[in-house]
């Protein structure tokens, strides 16, 4: 399902695009060397912060998502599309020190406004068997709106996240180069292959700083063209005023 998504997603972006296609560099990229397994030892911040998005009767369906509060998360809009009742069907997978996974409630799902901005924050519950996972956790620090803004092609980005292409639970990070950026951040393409279950994946400067999302990708291992967009002020504001309710 998530795959179908995310392909799905993908092909109505180069739609969109027409004539603003991006064109990357003549050299063919080798995904796979765009991205590095991230071992659980080495799972510090920025790594610790990024989960996943599990569906409980489709072990197949998840995606990623990521801290940005003690009980809040982010992810895209299109990974929890099919819970009618989220608290009954959803849950964010947390891995503790113990290598046991633990299933925390999703309680309320809060999408952004605009049909086109695919963000959707994500409050859950405790779980009471899980003894400290979740207080050690370090939410992403969020870079600052000058940051953000001065976002351009050319500029290094990493996505973190869950690819469903490679062992169950294994935490990847993918690194390439932003190859198309609309003027506001509401669109941008750079060069490092992800797969299904990176949907909501966050995107990271060099400073470990949140500037964004992924939201799709073709998923071709050559030459791998992937989309996202940027915390855009209005998004911050909504990220903001939902976190504090």
């Amino acid at each position: 399902m998530m795959k179908k998504i995310v392909a799905c997603i993908a092909l109505g972006f180069l739609l969109l695009l027409g004539s603003h296609t991006t064109v990357l560099a003549d050299k063919v990229i080798d995904g796979e060397k765009t991205r590095t397994e991230v071992k659980e030892k080495k799972q510090v911040y920025p790594y610790q912060s990024v989960v996943r998005v599990q569906y409980l009767k489709r072990k197949k369906d998840y995606g990623t998502g990521f801290f940005v509060g003690r009980h809040h998360l982010l992810t895209n809009k299109h990974v929890v599309a099919d819970a009618k009742k989220p608290s009954k069907e959803l849950v964010v997978r947390i891995k503790g020190k113990d290598g046991k996974d633990y299933d925390y409630p999703v309680k309320k799902i809060t999408p952004a406004k605009k049909d086109s901005d695919d963000m959707t924050i994500l409050e859950i519950g405790d779980n009471p068997k899980d003894k400290g996972t979740l207080a050690a956790i370090t939410p992403l620090k969020i870079a600052s709106p000058k940051t953000i803004s001065s976002v351009k092609k050319g500029d290094t980005i990493r996505a973190i996240g869950y690819p469903g292409d490679k062992p169950y639970s294994t935490l990847w990070e993918s690194k390439g180069k932003i190859t198309q950026i609309e003027s506001d951040g509401s669109f941008l393409t750079f060069n490092a292959l992800i797969y299904s279950g990176n949907s909501g994946s966050p995107l990271i400067n060099e400073k470990n700083e949140l500037v964004g999302l992924v939201n799709a990708s073709t998923e071709g291992k050559k030459k791998p063209k992937t989309f996202g967009f940027l915390l855009r002020p209005e998004l911050r504001r909504f990220l903001t005023k939902t976190i504090e309710k």
